[in-house]
Order: structure tokens, then C-alpha cells, then sequence
């Protein structure tokens, strides 16, 4: 099993009264050319708690932060014109809630955060303060939740933001190497579009 430092908290960036459901968001990302889902759960308006992503393997939800961390995403963020919103129904947020639980009971050393206390060009996902909402959930430990420790995420990704330049040349290096693959060995499987994504922290998007 993975180490598990952080259970991040997205939306799926679609507007409030959505169907969609984890196996439409596994479609999607399959035709991508992806191994499946990249959320590990994903909760739809009904409240339901879906499987994506097996939590023993990797995600692709979170930008430099999938190596260690889940996935947890529920439907909605968007209101009816398009512009952020918590969506949540009653169902999502008792449903959110027992996940975190469980979650935290299983992985008690993780910190819960939104996506957007990891990713500054994600400022609105998943539409409401993680951090405030469940910081006093069950034996939470308050301290992980200080200003300061969301401030060093933050910090942490924009450093490694601006390692760009050195990761460009690091997947020109790696594509050179995968076509040299391919010419050697045509028969050689090379690795699905997001395995490569998640060694180098580079998935970017929302659902849509």
C-alpha cells in the first residue's frame, strides 16, 4: 500500500444537477488513453459512494501531489450559469462527510484539503473551504489544519511550478528515449498517456 499524506477534495466541475456518475468519468478518461478514472472515489448527487481508482495505485487528480495522495471528488461545482458553486446536495455532503471518516480512521497521519489549497491556478475547486468545514470532524488532529501548514502546500507546489523548464527538458530526454523504444523494440508497449503524467505531476485538468 502507498503512503498516504493528503485526501484531497476536488468537484468535477460540472453544473449542479449533473448526472454524471464515476463510470462516465472512467470513460472519459479512458478515451484520453488513461488506465481509467483519476479520482479513487467519486459521489454523485445521489449521494452514492463510487469507486474510480483503485486506492493501492496512483491517481491523477492533483498536480505534483498524486504520488501519495486519494482522490475524492463529488459531482457539481458549477452553478446553473457556469460560475463556481458548492453544489452539494444533503445526500453529497452526509455521504463526503462518512468517506472523510473512513478515510481519516484508515489514514489518520493525512491531511484533508481541497484542491485549490494545492493548486493556485485551481482557485475555486472543489467550491467550498475544505479546510474550515472539516477540521473539527471526529479525531482530526486541529493543528494539521493551520494556516501555516495549507500555506507550505501552497508554496510547495508554486516551487515546483517553476521547475517547468527543467521538467520540459526532462520529458524531451524521456521522449527521445521512448522513440528510441519504439525503433529498437515496435512490438513494446509504451506506458498509458496519465503513468507518465503521474511520474511527472504533470495532470492539469477538471473533468471538463
Amino acid at each position: 500500500m502507498r503512503y498516504i499524506s493528503l485526501i484531497i477534495v476536488h468537484c468535477s466541475a460540472n453544473r449542479e444537477g449533473s448526472a454524471l456518475r464515476a463510470c462516465d468519468i472512467d470513460a472519459y478518461h479512458r478515451s484520453l488513453g488513461w488506465k481509467g478514472c483519476g479520482y479513487h472515489f467519486v459521489i454523485p448527487t445521489d449521494g452514492s459512494v463510487e469507486r474510480g481508482r483503485p486506492i493501492e495505485e496512483v491517481g491523477a487528480h492533483c498536480r505534483y501531489h498524486n504520488k501519495h495522495s486519494i482522490g475524492v471528488c463529488y459531482i457539481g461545482g458549477l452553478g446553473t450559469d457556469g460560475s463556481p458553486k458548492d453544489t452539494r446536495t444533503p445526500a453529497q455532503r452526509n455521504a463526503l462527510l462518512h468517506l472523510l471518516q473512513d478515510l481519516h480512521r484508515r489514514f489518520p497521519q493525512a491531511l484533508i484539503v481541497a484542491h485549490a489549497d494545492l493548486d493556485p491556478r485551481k482557485p475555486h475547486c472543489p467550491g467550498f473551504d475544505v479546510v474550515k468545514e472539516y477540521k473539527g470532524m471526529g479525531r482530526l488532529p486541529i493543528h494539521l489544519f493551520s494556516s501555516e501548514v495549507v500555506a507550505h502546500g501552497l508554496s510547495f507546489a508554486r516551487e515546483l511550478q517553476q521547475e517547468s523548464v527543467r521538467k520540459d527538458e526532462d520529458d524531451a530526454f524521456q521522449q527521445e528515449r521512448n522513440d528510441g523504444v519504439k525503433a529498437l523494440c515496435p512490438g513494446v508497449d509504451q506506458p498509458h498517456g496519465d503513468e507518465q503524467q503521474h511520474r511527472d505531476g504533470e495532470w492539469q485538468g477538471e473533468l471538463l
